[in-house]
């Protein structure tokens, strides 16, 4: 795990390939609830980070965190909207990243959460 202060290249909603369409229970209840792989897009941020070693000088990551996807979810005619919810593009904003490898994919890492905080 890590933090990112990013220089944003490019974000992007990407189409999902395999959209599950069951939906997951908790143990306490039935209430259903979605999981990012029942979403039709895949949030997706390209960036540079300070003192890049990556051959392409860039990370293009999805994106786990959970305000971006309520966001999918509540309004799913606006999907754009959701950047700028994250206030990427606001200059009155530092942003940073919390990245994170998978467990079964340790040299693969994402985008676990968005911070941002006004100047």
């Amino acid at each position: 795990m890590g933090i990112i202060v990013p220089k944003i290249i490019d974000r992007k909603l990407e189409e999902r390939k395999n959209i599950e369409t069951g939906f997951q229970t908790t143990l306490i209840n039935d209430n259903l609830f979605m999981t990012v792989n029942n979403y039709g897009v895949r949030p997706v941020i390209s960036y540079r980070c300070p003192k890049c070693r990556t051959k392409q000088q860039q990370h293009n990551q999805g994106v786990l965190e959970w305000g971006v996807y309520e966001s999918l979810r509540r309004d799913q005619t606006h999907k754009d909207q959701v950047w700028h919810n994250l206030r990427l593009d606001d200059s009155g904003y530092d942003k940073t990243f919390l990245v994170g490898n998978m467990n079964l994919h340790r040299s693969r890492f994402l985008i676990i959460s968005i911070f941002r905080y006004k100047l």
